[in-house]
């Protein structure tokens, strides 16, 4: 085994690392090793974990012979190389659901199919709904478990909020009557920092436990018997409805953002229930795929990490 000191060189706030000469190194296999680097355990002048110029020269690595060195990089690349699959075949999974939608309704934009057309007010149950403010003294603390969950921004870019880790707070009966989601409510971001996610909309989840939402959000309940709360969530993401009905109504510079008054003008294709009814069941199908294409890339992640640290450790 060789011990040997990385120096590393700044350009503006990254490194590059150049191996002494004399010593025998496959790159692939300084790249795994600097990955597995614990760097909290370093601090910069500005108390974040980083790495400094001088914790580098510092820094002492050990370095296997070079067929071990070749050995290691191929089990690593193999493992990376089937993380790397799996994210593939999830963004493969992704991209079924808005093809799904364009196969059976045609282009939003364009109307192809002549679906009959309403405003977004008429396709729904009751009028749109701001979301609840509460100071922080009404929120639970962390870990506690008291409270109800509240789906804040940081929740709705997901498609569907993810229920269990949400923040909690000290609601009374009244605010949980008026600001409480079901499963066939969506949620729309009323601001966002980034363009793309103005007036973005997610779905909320079956459960039994109340859920409510904060004022970065407007609500809105589709009528069943008229739309699917599926087929809205879909037909209002989709880029082409976007581009077409919505981006132009989003104001702001620095945030992002879209009010009642201009949700009132967005038009909805109105297709039958009936094909509604057969695209949400499609779109079941899909999630579930979606689901174990997510698990899989989840262990095959793990997989890479322990065997990451386990090469290289000791």
């Amino acid at each position: 085994m060789q011990f040997v000191e990385v120096p590393c060189f700044p350009i503006d706030t990254t490194y590059y690392v150049r191996p002494r000469e004399g010593f025998a190194f496959d790159i692939k296999f300084i790249f795994y090793l600097l990955r597995q680097l614990d760097l909290s355990r370093l601090k910069t002048a500005t108390g974040v974990p980083g790495l400094t110029r001088e914790d580098a020269y510092r820094e002492m690595i050990t370095i296997p012979p070079l067929p071990e060195q070749r050995r290691i990089v191929d089990l690593l690349s193999r493992a990376e190389g089937i993380v790397r699959l799996r994210r593939e075949a999830e963004k493969k999974a992704a991209e079924l659901i808005p093809a799904l939608f364009l196969d059976m309704f045609g282009d939003p934009a364009t109307n192809p199919k002549g679906w009959p057309v309403a405003l977004l007010p008429d396709v729904l149950s009751r009028p749109f709904k701001n979301g609840l403010y509460l100071p922080k003294e009404k929120y639970a603390s962390e870990g506690s478990g008291v409270g109800v969950e509240m789906v804040h921004m940081s929740d709705a870019f997901y498609g569907e909020v993810k229920r269990g880790h949400l923040r909690r707070v000290l609601a009374d009966e009244k605010q949980l009557q008026d600001y409480g989601l079901t499963r066939t409510d969506l949620l729309v971001a009323r601001r966002s920092l980034n363009f793309d996610g103005a007036a973005k909309l997610c779905g909320v989840p079956q459960s039994d436990e109340p859920l409510l939402f904060e004022s970065s959000f407007i609500r809105l309940t589709p009528r069943q018997d008229g739309v699917r709360t599926e087929y809205l969530l879909n037909y209002l993401n989709n880029e082409s409805t976007r581009k077409a009905h919505v981006l132009s109504r989003i104001s702001g510079i620095t945030i992002s953002g879209i009010n009642q008054a201009a949700m009132n003008q967005i038009p909805v294709l109105l297709p039958s229930v009936q094909l509604q009814d057969d695209f949400v069941a499609k779109v079941s199908e899909v999630k579930s795929i979606q689901s174990q294409q997510s698990t899989a890339t989840t262990k095959a992640q793990a997989t890479f990490d322990a065997l990451l640290a386990g090469l290289f450790s000791g």
